[in-house]
């Protein structure tokens, strides 16, 4: 539920004008719900925001002098041009995917050990941020 725009409800769905009996959630699972939203919003844009900020300059690709401005360039237009950024606002395991499926390329500042290093990293984040849900959501401790 947290992870989609309205938290996957339709219009009515909650106060029953849709012909069906009312199905109202506790407060306690409301506030659940909002707080793991904003625990996802948070990890997607510490990971996907301003110019993949948490990423170090990759290292020197051959021949490409302006790498770090086309590294930069690349970033901004894959993952905020496209709307990668905010089509997983709310899903940052899935964005973190997405980053990983991306065709990093040289031409584009990345070298080929940059683009492991940060697959690598991504998968761990993904490993990470799946591993908080319960403590999000006030299950575990």
């Amino acid at each position: 539920m947290v992870r989609v725009t309205g938290y996957g409800l339709g219009d009515g769905e909650l106060d029953g004008d849709n012909g069906e009996e009312s199905q109202e959630i506790s407060r306690a699972d409301e506030r659940r719900l909002e707080r793991m939203r904003e625990h996802l919003i948070s990890a997607w844009s510490q990971v996907a925001g301003a110019r993949g900020s948490f990423l170090q300059m990759p290292q020197p690709v051959k021949g490409n002098d302006n790498r770090r401005e086309s590294w930069q360039d690349a970033w901004e237009r894959r993952v905020h041009d496209s709307g990668l950024y905010d089509e997983y606002q709310f899903d940052p395991l899935c964005g973190l995917q997405a980053l990983i499926d991306i065709k990093w390329d040289e031409e584009e500042g990345w070298c080929s050990d940059c683009v492991r290093a940060r697959r690598e990293a991504w998968t761990r984040m993904r490993q990470k941020t799946w591993e908080r849900i319960g403590v999000w959501m006030g299950l575990d401790n």
